[in-house]
């Protein structure tokens, strides 16, 4: 059987005969792909059309062109066609790079309209030579490791690679994808970032896909992983939760993309609820921006005698273990009612050591684990019941500036501690000061669902500031009440200040040790809120 195969541009999937029976559910869910992505591209085209008409951009975009050429693709439509070429002929003339992010999918555009042979010669060498300008700008730029930048320019590389073989810089285009991408092939990622972690994972199977080694990459242990990995993730309103460098708007499409991929090659269907149950809720609203470009990929890959296999989890569990993820969900199976809440105590890990230490040393982020993840180790990353948000992560808390350093420790839902103690002042104002990441180490003691009670224990040992900390919490299904223990052990003389910090975000009454809140809008990004439905509250 013949997983993958590339045609044109685009990715074409032939299956043996015995699988040719078409899924109508799987089917509904291309045609609600095709319909959003038409109206997206269109608007796109408009839009652009008055864009050029107000003066020069600065950078050629991908994403709406490589919609197009899914479109033609599949409808054989002549009009995705013209545009396509229309837009991409207009950016050549008048920008002199293309966005970073980009590049990809404006080559494989490129590609397509090449092949479908609806460029002439000249206009041909005018789009070679915005890429070829394009990628060279990308030779020094400083990045490398096992995290999105870095895997990102190297499908491009490839990309470009693939659809112009004969360019005299083709050799060095490979070399570059090989060396950019060879910390991440068959490796973990070591991002623990909601935002950027699908998106890294996508531009591997893309560059696995452009250099024809998707049988390959499809076998690694690591592969099959974050697939099962995302698929655990999903919140009882069918939206993902946000840790590390993450918002609730940003990056789900990746997700989806990634589990349309995982669903088709494998023939899992479960993983292709979780990329319909996710895209059905976020594209209420009209696809733009990366949404775009992952439908396109969505479209170009999902097949339709997969049988889309609707699944709920309804007991707490590790999602996925404890050496990579270390991350715990707690549920108690009430359906879209159900309580959620998920730990996250992971630490930068103890693997990707190379990429690590380079990222150390460039990155002005002194507050994060390397790279994108936040000082969250046994932190509550997310608390929800019967479709309310009761805790939410740090994320990119807006309306804190006064703090600054959103991705310190002093934003999560976890114990933070501080050496000394203050002289005098609130204690909030005299741990907020320091907003220094210290590398921390982790683990897991204890996961177990007993029936009655689910419990989990975590460890943090803190080598820096002396001291060791679990955290324990005890969750009653039937009541969805959680009991949270903090247990801190001193392990070296010298003075400490601990507090334990809550984020409820809105109080709406308090008392001498206890709080009530529900926020009525919960932060997505700086600008972005999602109404918060009220029909619980919070008591801490």
């Amino acid at each position: 059987m013949k997983k993958l195969m590339a045609s044109a541009a685009l990715a074409a999937i032939t299956f043996s005969s015995a699988y040719a029976q078409v899924r109508p559910e799987t089917l509904a869910f291309q045609k609600k792909i095709m319909a959003d992505l038409a109206q997206a591209v269109r608007t796109w085209h408009e839009a652009y059309a008055e864009r050029r008409q107000k003066g020069p951009d600065t950078q050629a975009e991908g994403y709406a062109l490589a919609g197009m050429a899914s479109l033609h693709a599949k409808t054989g439509d002549a009009n995705y066609l013209a545009w396509a070429k229309e837009d991409m002929l207009a950016m050549a003339s008048r920008k002199p790079l293309i966005h970073p992010f980009h590049i990809g999918a404006f080559v494989e555009a490129y590609k397509y309209l090449k092949d479908q042979r609806q460029l002439a010669a000249p206009e041909e060498q005018q789009v070679r030579s915005l890429i070829r300008n394009t990628l060279r700008a990308q030779y020094e730029y400083p990045d490398w490791g096992a995290h999105n930048r870095s895997v990102v320019a190297a499908a491009a590389y490839y990309r470009a690679a693939e659809a112009i073989p004969d360019d005299p810089e083709t050799p060095k285009w490979r070399r570059f994808g090989d060396a950019l991408v060879s910390e991440s092939w068959g490796r973990w990622s070591i991002e623990d970032a909601s935002l950027y972690n699908p998106f890294w994972f996508f531009h591997v199977l893309l560059s696995a896909q452009a250099t024809k080694r998707v049988d390959e990459v499809m076998s690694f242990l690591t592969t099959k992983y974050y697939f099962d990995y995302y698929s655990r993730l999903m919140m009882p309103n069918d939206m993902l939760p946000d840790w590390g460098d993450g918002e609730w708007t940003s990056f789900w499409e990746w997700y989806v993309a990634d589990m349309v991929w995982g669903g088709t090659y494998f023939r899992n269907g479960k993983y292709l609820a979780f990329a319909q149950r996710l895209y059905n809720y976020y594209s209420q609203k009209p696809l733009s921006g990366y949404a775009v470009y992952c439908a396109a990929t969505a479209l170009n890959l999902l097949d339709t005698s997969v049988p889309i296999t609707p699944y709920e989890i309804t007991r707490s569990e590790e999602a996925l273990e404890d050496l990579v993820s270390k991350k715990i969900i707690f549920r108690n199976g009430n359906g879209r009612k159900s309580s959620y809440l998920m730990l996250n105590y992971r630490d930068q890990g103890p693997y990707g050591r190379y990429s690590r230490d380079y990222l150390n040393q460039v990155l002005a982020a002194y507050e994060e684990k390397p790279h994108h993840g936040h000082a969250d180790e046994n932190s509550v990353t997310m608390l929800m019941e019967d479709q309310t948000v009761l805790l939410a992560d740090g994320g990119y808390r807006p309306g804190m500036d006064f703090f600054a350093g959103w991705r310190a420790d002093v934003f999560h839902n976890r114990v933070v501690a501080r050496a000394g103690w203050p002289m005098s002042g609130d204690v909030l104002d005299y741990i907020a000061q320091n907003k220094l990441y210290s590398p921390v180490e982790t683990e897991k003691v204890h996961f177990t669902a007993f029936g009655p009670i689910d419990y989990s224990r975590t460890r943090l040992k803190d080598q820096a500031l002396g001291y060791t900390s679990d955290r324990i919490i005890l969750f009653l299904p039937d009541s969805g009440a959680y009991i949270v223990v903090d247990h801190i052990r001193v392990d070296r003389a010298g003075h400490r200040v601990f507090a334990n910090l809550w984020h409820p975000d809105n109080v709406l009454k308090q008392g001498e040790d206890y709080v009530v809140s529900w926020s009525p809008k919960i932060h997505m990004n700086k600008e972005v809120t999602w109404p918060n439905p009220h029909n619980r509250d919070l008591l801490i």
